[in-house]
């Protein structure tokens, strides 16, 4: 499932190929969660304004597998990775932030 450019997680080895390999943005998210709920469209809306790059969805409640990989304790985390490995990291739904960071990225 897909909302925009999002690529929803599905598997380990999924989200192992695709942050090895890319430049990319993932959201570890939870669907009770408000402030995950209300950044959404704005991730959606990121992933279309900068369709060079890779927007990844964790639902960590499906995924804890890689949550608990990548050190996530709280909703939603954006963790932003080149070829493997992390360059930033932001917690909570700072929506600003998440632009900025996204922006230095892909631009």
């Amino acid at each position: 499932m897909s909302h925009g450019n999002v690529i929803e997680i599905v598997s380990d080895s999924q989200f192992d190929s695709i942050i090895e390999n890319e430049t990319c943005v993932v959201k570890f998210y939870a669907d009770w969660c408000p402030p995950c709920r209300a950044i959404s469209p704005e991730f959606t809306r990121l992933s279309l304004e900068y369709s060079g790059g890779k927007f990844l969805a964790v639902n960590v409640d499906q995924m804890r597998s890689v949550s608990r990989k990548m050190n996530v304790n709280a909703m939603p985390t954006f963790i932003f990775f080149e070829k493997g490995k992390e360059v930033g990291r932001i917690t909570g739904a700072d929506v600003r932030s998440v632009q900025n960071h996204v922006r230095q990225l892909f631009t």
